[in-house]
Order: C-alpha cells, then sequence, then structure tokens
C-alpha cells in the first residue's frame, strides 16, 4: 500500500535530488535533450569540416560553440560547489546548535541543586560529578572522581 508521500510525488523526484550529483547529471540531460537538433546541426557540421575543410564561417561557429560550451561547465560546476558549500553550512549550523544545546544542558546539570548527578564510563570509572554530588555524597570535591582513575 502507497503512503501520502509516495503518491505526492510518484516520480521520486525528491529522492534524486537529494542526491549530490542529481543536479549536475539533470543538467547534462536536459541539455542533451532540448538541443538535440543543435547537436545534429553540430554533427553535421564536423562532418562538412572533415570532408571540405575549414572557411573563415566555421572559424566564428567554433569560437561561439566554445564560449557557449565554457559556460555551460561553469554553470554546472556553480551549481555543484553553490549546493556542496551549503550542506556544508547547514551541517556546520547544526554542529553550533549541538554545541550550545549541550552546553546549556551541561550548565543545567551542574546547577541543579538538589539533585546528584554523577556519570560513569563503562569501566564505572566516574566522568562526570555535578555540584549537588558534592554536597550530598560524602562531601568529596568536585575534581576528586575525575582524578581517580
Amino acid at each position: 500500500m502507497k503512503s501520502d508521500q509516495e503518491d505526492m510525488d510518484p516520480l521520486r523526484l525528491k529522492e534524486w535530488f537529494s542526491k549530490p550529483y542529481s543536479v549536475a547529471v539533470t543538467t547534462i540531460l536536459l541539455f542533451l535533450l532540448v538541443f538535440y537538433r543543435a547537436w545534429l546541426y553540430i554533427a553535421n557540421w564536423l562532418e562538412s569540416v572533415l570532408v571540405n575543410g575549414l572557411t573563415p564561417g566555421d572559424v566564428t561557429f567554433i569560437k561561439a560553440l566554445t564560449f557557449i560550451l565554457v559556460l555551460l561547465t561553469a554553470n554546472i560546476f556553480h551549481m555543484i560547489l553553490s549546493r556542496q558549500v551549503g550542506l556544508l553550512r547547514t551541517v556546520e549550523d547544526q554542529e553550533k546548535k549541538l554545541f550550545l544545546c549541550e552546553l546549556k544542558f551541561q550548565n543545567f546539570i551542574d546547577n541543579v541543586p538538589d539533585v546528584a548527578v554523577q556519570g560513569f564510563d563503562p569501566d564505572c570509572t566516574v566522568i562526570y560529578w555535578n555540584t549537588a554530588s558534592e554536597k550530598k555524597c560524602m562531601a568529596i570535591p568536585k575534581m576528586k572522581p575525575l582524578e581517580k582513575n
């Protein structure tokens, strides 16, 4: 049975465009499909150049074709790089938000006055000891458990 998401996107375009190479591949395919007749013209022109040689008008055509191909290549690279930079910025923003949340949580746990909180590693060594633990658990200073390995 199909979900609502699949009904809204039967071609699975969201899945396709979530892949890093999708924009470049789609651009190239559209370029090839849309400009198919232009490619046929270029193929015929190349064939005539091979048979008859270059004429002065051919040099102008080569310059224009080269310019178009350079622009297309630059556009594809720009799209790929801007997508990667955007993803990198998103990751950096998420890491900053996570760090701030961890800092707020750490500050909250450190300053809870009536709840003793301890942290232990897999070897049962104390790696965290809040202020309430100092007061409630035999008045051991905060850094003492951390130094005891």
